[in-house]
């Protein structure tokens, strides 16, 4: 449970008003899709898996690589 709440503003509501005026089926599937992409669980994972990928290799080769201007 949260330490503090902090109900919706003037300006949060008016915005929603607004969004939800002007929503429509071609608009919300992208932004579900963004919203999905954005998840910290799936960034998480996806960092972990380029950390886990960049510790492939023995160590002498991961420093050759590193001092590769390329």
């Amino acid at each position: 449970m949260a330490l503090w709440h902090l109900g919706a503003t003037k300006f949060d509501r008016s915005v929603a008003k607004v969004v939800a005026r002007n929503a429509t089926p071609a608009i919300e599937r992208p932004a579900r899709l963004l919203t999905w992409a954005a998840d910290e669980h799936l960034l998480l994972m996806i960092g972990a898996g380029l950390w886990l990928t960049s510790r492939e290799g023995s160590l002498r080769r991961r420093r050759q690589d590193r001092s590769s201007p390329f």
